[in-house]
């Protein structure tokens, strides 16, 4: 599921990637406002999908315990001015029946 997960992301494939997601999905990313609910996440994503050219993770470390998922690695965003930017990422994902209900993504994205 993660390898799919972090593919659909990093192929701005938004479709592929809220198939993961449960209706009522709670999103974090990064110190921005908490953006609940399916539809909501969906736009949210594609706006900052939108705002860089590429994105690519390499995962370098994985947890499952119980109904979670625990990632960390490294992910590089290409700028729309072909620059790039290569910071540490965790993400925690709590897990139910299969979809995504808490997904709460740590980086420092602040000089994208």
């Amino acid at each position: 599921m993660i390898s799919e997960l972090f593919k659909s992301i990093d192929a701005k494939d938004i479709s592929a990637f809220t198939d993961f997601l449960n209706e009522d999905v709670i999103f974090c990313f990064a110190n921005w406002p908490q953006v609940d609910g399916k539809a909501n996440v969906t736009n949210a994503v594609n706006a900052f999908l939108q705002s860089i050219a590429a994105i690519e993770h390499q995962v370098l470390a994985c947890w499952q315990p119980d109904d979670m998922v625990i990632c960390r690695g490294l992910v590089t965003y290409t700028r729309h001015d072909h620059t790039t930017l290569t910071v540490p990422f965790a993400n925690i994902l709590q897990i139910l029946d299969g979809e995504i209900i808490d997904y709460r993504i740590f980086a420092d994205i602040s000089e994208l």
